[in-house]
């Protein structure tokens, strides 16, 4: 058999009945048969007749019947590439999409006669950890006339997700110790929180500020520190220690005085 969209081969015959030890050679035949079929390079799969008749045959000691034969015009096999893909830990997987290479007679897939779609499918959801994963394809409703198909498989990677960290603002009054400085993590995906997410360590927090400094207002940085994480990576948002004024407390203090006295100096 030919595939579809490949030149006919060249058509031949053969010859059965020679007697007296002759073949084709000795038989005293000559001239060509006359071959042809219907079938051309833009044929439908499928069979197709291949006729002989005399052509400028000739002999004079056989008398020849012609029996037609078969010419079979096989699929194409169609590559089906499924395509890459990517994402973010936690996010819905994306559309999976496929490219098709080995089209014949210059058709692509508006005018192949291809109908349906394949079956596209991987292992992953929106909770698997971060690498890459398979993207497989099969045959789906893919069917056509022409053509057959093979699959060749794509792959989904999931990248880190981006978790935020911020530096918790903070206030203090002149003099006093300072605070603790901390921070809040957001973008957590997958209803985790940083107890079951899988970050561990901590980030560095640091201000200029000492518990002596003056009136003010003092930018608290933040940096990685040893903080890692398998399926986020970070992002970093300073904040800011806010230094009020102490508060002292003037008091009056308590006089007496005798009927009639002048009052004292009030202090």
């Amino acid at each position: 058999p030919i595939s579809y969209g490949t030149a006919n081969p060249v058509l031949t015959v053969t010859y059965n009945g020679f007697v007296n030890n002759e073949d084709f050679a000795g038989s005293g035949i000559t001239g060509l048969p006359e071959i042809s079929t219907a079938a051309a390079v833009t044929s439908s799969a499928g069979t197709y007749d291949i006729t002989v008749g005399a052509g400028s045959l000739a002999s004079a000691n056989y008398e020849l019947v012609y029996n037609k034969g078969t010419l079979t015009i096989g699929k194409v096999v169609l590559t089906v590439n499924v395509e890459n893909k990517s994402r973010t830990y936690g996010a819905q997987n994306p559309v999976f999409t496929v490219n098709y290479n080995g089209f014949a007679n210059g058709e692509s897939w508006a005018n192949s006669g291809i109908t349906g779609k394949p079956a596209l499918t991987t292992m992953a959801t929106p909770s698997s950890p971060v690498g890459n994963y398979d993207i497989a394809g099969a045959i789906g409703t893919l069917s056509a006339a022409n053509y057959s198909f093979q699959f060749n498989k794509g792959t989904l990677s999931i990248g880190k997700a981006l978790l935020v960290v911020t530096a918790d603002d903070k206030a203090k009054s002149y003099g006093a110790e300072m605070p603790v400085l901390t921070a809040s993590f957001s973008g957590f995906v997958n209803g985790e929180t940083l107890s079951n997410s899988g970050v561990a360590g901590l980030p560095v927090l640091t201000t200029t500020a000492t518990a002596t400094s003056e009136l003010g207002t003092y930018p608290i940085g933040i940096s990685s520190g040893n903080l890692s994480a398998d399926n986020y990576l970070f992002s970093f948002v300073g904040g800011k220690l806010v230094i009020g004024k102490a508060i002292i407390n003037v008091m009056a203090e308590n006089k007496t005085r005798e009927y009639g006295d002048p009052n004292p100096a009030l202090t």
